[in-house]
């Protein structure tokens, strides 16, 4: 599966979300979530602690660099012990 890949302007704070609808198992929920950046200065703001829903968000910024990737990882577990990863990636932008 190809990572997602997002433009990000060097002063923006913003939402991004990973849908975990698909990848989940019929009845099976996430219990826990966790995220990880690539270091500064790509910040992980607000991340969503709900785990009544597949869908997992956390709010990005940072003094990033124009024309640099970062990346960031969200981590789950599920009630049935299933633990996957999802990596997103922001390529900083000037708009």
């Amino acid at each position: 599966m190809p990572i997602p890949r997002y433009e990000l302007d060097e002063q923006a704070r913003l939402d991004f979300t990973i849908d975990w609808t698909t990848w989940m198992v019929s009845g099976d929920t996430i219990v826990s979530s966790t995220w990880a950046s690539s270091g500064a200065p790509l910040v992980v703001e607000n991340p969503s602690n709900t785990t009544l829903t597949t869908l997992i968000w956390a709010r990005f910024s940072g003094a990033i660099v124009v024309g640099r990737v970062y990346s960031a990882i969200n981590h789950i577990t599920t009630a049935m012990g299933r633990q996957e990863d999802q990596t997103l990636e922001f390529i900083a932008a000037r708009h």
